[in-house]
């Protein structure tokens, strides 16, 4: 029950100060923490109530959700019950696709975890993290958009995720950003200094959606503004020189960033070619063949890639499972690679130094050789 003109305020977090308040500054919102640069100030989850007359209220926010581990509220005459609360969990209305279960509990316990984080990120973009970002970053998508398929049906969700990138692109004069709709008005969008993990994504979704649901409108739909890109991209990049972009972002052991751009842009000119033959586009896909021949002959002579056989950068796990997945090294080094790769990982213990997109390049590579393991 309510006063006339009360003020209810609710703030939430998923951190306590020592104070016992919740931490604001943990779920910030868009990136928007200095008030001096990024206006109206900063982001923090928060609701303000305030009631238009006596009343027995119930709130629940129309325009907007939180994610939060702890909810502070304040302004009321006295201290609320558990049951005056109740948290509802939101995403897209997606359907599932497939189920999995194991003697293996933890393994289970592991797989439904991933399964809420997925749910978690499906509100309206497949945001990187749904408290503090809330972005349709690229390279999230690239890295996991094969595992939200294997879970549930994302064909409409990511046919509306092409339209997103499209029209951001068009926006940018056909430069793909690293997030769509695009947030970021002062992100310098220069072919020159393309984060190719994080547009990378675009011909992948592409490429799932003809693979597992037969979408081959999206080829033809997409096409050019992947077309765009590549123009833009064989004008303006310097092969020998890639730019750097985020690279395997997370990772323990980084790998070189120029490598990592490298091997990306490499996928991207291999999957566009593959969808310029589907179109009867042979003269593209001819031109990013060439092109992608060019950065594999760069990647296996240039000392900073390949400094000895099979050794790609400083022998880390995400630089030997970026050149073997992407197959950048000639066939006759393969082995040599696997063999640094395979004493990288035992020499951790059999732990895992990668990131987001070389963890995944790792566990089929490792299984793919009978080390699964």
């Amino acid at each position: 029950n309510v006063r006339s003109g009360q003020v209810v305020s609710m703030r939430y977090g998923e951190l306590l100060n020592a104070a016992g308040t919740v931490n604001v500054m943990t779920t910030v919102a868009g990136q928007q923490k200095n008030a001096a640069i990024d206006p109206p100030g900063i982001a923090c989850q928060a609701d303000t109530l305030v009631c238009r007359h006596a009343a027995e209220l119930v709130h629940e926010p129309r325009f907007t959700f939180h994610t939060f581990r702890y909810a502070e509220l304040s302004g009321l005459d006295r201290k609320p019950a558990p049951e005056d609360l109740e948290a509802l969990a939101y995403s897209a209305d997606i359907a599932d696709a497939g189920g999995f279960t194991c003697s293996n509990e933890k393994l289970n316990r592991v797989r439904e975890m991933c399964r809420r984080t997925f749910r978690a990120n499906l509100q309206g973009v497949q945001s990187d993290c749904p408290a503090r970002e809330r972005f349709g970053y690229g390279g999230d998508l690239a890295a996991t958009a094969e595992s939200f398929i294997l879970n549930y049906d994302m064909r409409g969700f990511y046919r509306k995720v092409l339209r997103d990138r499209c029209d951001a692109a068009a926006q940018c004069g056909g430069f793909i950003t690293s997030v769509a709709p695009m947030a970021f008005p002062r992100q310098k969008k220069s072919f020159a200094r393309a984060d190719f993990g994080w547009a990378v994504d675009v011909p992948i979704v592409v490429d799932l959606l003809v693979r597992y649901y037969g979408e081959t409108d999206a080829v033809a739909a997409t096409y050019p503004t992947l077309k765009r890109y590549l123009d833009g991209c064989a004008r303006d990049v310097d092969l020998a020189n890639p730019p750097q972009g985020n690279g395997d972002h997370e990772a323990l052991d980084k790998a070189d960033r120029g490598m990592t751009g490298l091997c990306h842009y490499h996928q991207f000119l291999k999957l566009t070619a593959k969808f310029a033959r589907r179109l009867g586009e042979t003269a593209d896909a001819a031109r990013y063949e060439a092109t992608a021949a060019e950065l594999e002959r760069i990647f296996a002579e240039m000392a900073r890639y390949v400094p000895a056989k099979g050794f790609v950068g400083n022998g880390r796990q995400g630089e030997e499972a970026f050149a073997i997945y992407h197959k950048m090294l000639p066939p006759a080094d393969l082995d040599a690679a696997y063999g640094i790769l395979r004493y990288d990982v035992i020499a951790h213990d059999n732990a895992l130094s990668t990131g987001i997109f070389a963890t995944q390049y790792l566990l089929e590579i490792l299984t793919d050789r009978g080390d699964a393991e």
